[in-house]
């Protein structure tokens, strides 16, 4: 072998080696941020995984975490803290009977052991401060009007108040009908894997029953963004989302009824009475009343899980995600969890998903999001645990 030989030989391993080694390690703080991307996408990404919606039942739902990972609160901005003693509040707290100024709201609540007694921790912020306001949602539900008269007149989206001129809340329908229904995700099928229809699911969502939860009309105007955009959705789904427009930011109205216990005869307010109307007009598949809460975990409420179809839905979700009970204490608050972030309750007879249940709808649910979590974190986790509902219902749903 000639030099020449030998020296071309050697270039060629020395390229070889340079294209073989590893790259440089990237700086602390970009690894840091790397890694903090990919769990909050594993948390919360934008879809659940296909594969999920065939996974068995139980598959992680049985597993039990109690979502401490999220306790760590979100800093709102004009978020504040305040101590209140236990004695000055009658009886257990709740979000009801905690003293606040009138222009404030609870953002969360924690009792503990103080140096003087019980004490409940309360952080409050002003209703002005509240990420999402009532403006906003009206002009997202008018920008929705416009881009709907541009659709074609076929199958066309509509939007339509379906609450009185001048009523204090208003109430918004937001239609979105199937369009080129095909057998696919949505066809439902059997145990067996048969078709059971090629039809759509028909499915309604409901928010912003409580004024504080703007998570609730966030996550459904997200939702009707994506079936205008995702091709195919409108292939499986004739979606039909309500609004409650709420410009007081209060869980309760100002005459202290919580609107969410005004869904019965006898019980009615005229918001609520809004809501039952439109909710009335058509035979629904699956409703989700869209919800948050002070837990820190993303859960389902229901009456019974039927069919396991819940514990499939929550299995796209992390365990990190997702709140549970304990093997000793199962219960938290008025929810009794039979799985991990799956609770059931029977005792509240006058909720909107009760009323839906009652009229025939086969799978009711009330959907929880963490308020220990960012309002964006919220959204994102809500839809996609939203999402994840609608197609195992489609697929594995014990339909007609």
């Amino acid at each position: 072998m000639t030099p020449r030989v030998r020296l071309r030989g050697l270039s060629a391993l020395l390229v070889s080696l340079a294209l073989l080694a590893p790259l440089a390690p990237a700086r602390p703080a970009e690894a840091r941020r790397h890694r903090a991307q990919q769990q909050q996408q594993q948390l919360f990404g934008q879809a659940p995984q296909r594969r999920a919606w065939d996974r068995p039942v139980g598959h992680r739902s049985e597993q039990r975490l109690s979502g401490r990972k999220l306790q760590r609160q979100f800093r709102w901005p004009g978020l504040q803290e305040v101590v209140i003693p236990a004695s000055a509040i009658k009886g257990p707290p709740t979000w009801d009977n905690i003293p606040l100024p009138k222009d404030h709201v609870a953002y969360s609540f924690k009792e503990r052991d103080g140096r003087a007694g019980r004490e409940v921790v309360v952080q409050k912020i002003r209703v002005k401060d509240i990420p999402l306001s009532a403006d906003k949602v009206l002009r997202s539900i008018e920008a929705l009007g416009q881009r709907f008269a541009e659709q074609p007149r076929a199958s066309r989206p509509s939007v339509t108040r379906v609450s009185e001129d001048g009523a204090r809340y208003p109430v918004y329908k937001i239609d979105v009908p199937a369009q080129g229904a095909q057998p696919g995700a949505g066809g439902r099928r059997t145990s067996g894997g048969g078709t059971r229809g090629q039809r759509p699911l028909n499915v309604l969502i409901s928010s912003w029953v409580h004024g504080d939860e703007p998570v609730g009309p966030a996550t459904a105007l997200k939702l009707v963004d994506l079936a205008l955009r995702q091709k195919g959705f409108r292939r499986d789904f004739n979606l039909s989302v309500l609004i409650k427009v709420d410009p007081y930011g209060k869980r309760r109205t100002p005459d202290g009824v919580d609107p969410n216990r005004a869904f019965a005869d006898g019980k009615w307010i005229p918001a609520t009475a809004a809501l039952g109307q439109a909710s009335d007009k058509k035979k629904y598949d699956l409703f989700v009343d869209l919800h948050a809460d002070v837990e820190p975990g993303f859960f389902m409420i229901s009456e019974a899980d039927r069919g396991g179809v819940s514990r499939r839905a929550l299995s796209a979700m992390k365990t990190q995600a997702l709140l549970d009970g304990t093997k000793a204490n199962p219960k938290v608050g008025e929810y009794d969890f039979k799985v991990l972030g799956g609770a059931e309750t029977k005792g509240l007879s006058h909720c909107f998903d009760r009323l839906m249940a009652v009229r025939g709808v086969p799978y009711s649910y009330t959907m929880e999001a963490p308020r220990t979590l960012s309002p964006d974190q919220q959204v994102r986790g809500m839809l996609k645990l939203l999402r994840s509902t609608m197609y195992n219902v489609a697929r594995h749903g014990q339909l007609d």
